[in-house]
């Protein structure tokens, strides 16, 4: 299991690529369907969001 200064170094170094992971599963989801205003789980996780500007994809960002 690694340590949490190689989970850090991995964020730094692709923070890039995990934005753009981050994007496709936005556009997935708006794809299929399944955004509400409901409380979204995944594999039975559940995830607390932040919802602030720099932070969110609108229809736009995603474009």
């Amino acid at each position: 299991m690694p340590d949490f200064k190689t989970i850090a170094n991995f964020r730094q170094e692709n923070g890039k690529a995990i934005h753009n992971v981050c994007r496709q599963f936005v556009m997935l989801y708006q794809q299929l369907g399944l955004f509400s205003e409901a409380l979204v789980t995944i594999d039975d996780s559940k995830f607390k969001t932040v919802n602030n500007r720099d932070h969110n994809f609108t229809s736009a960002k995603l474009q």
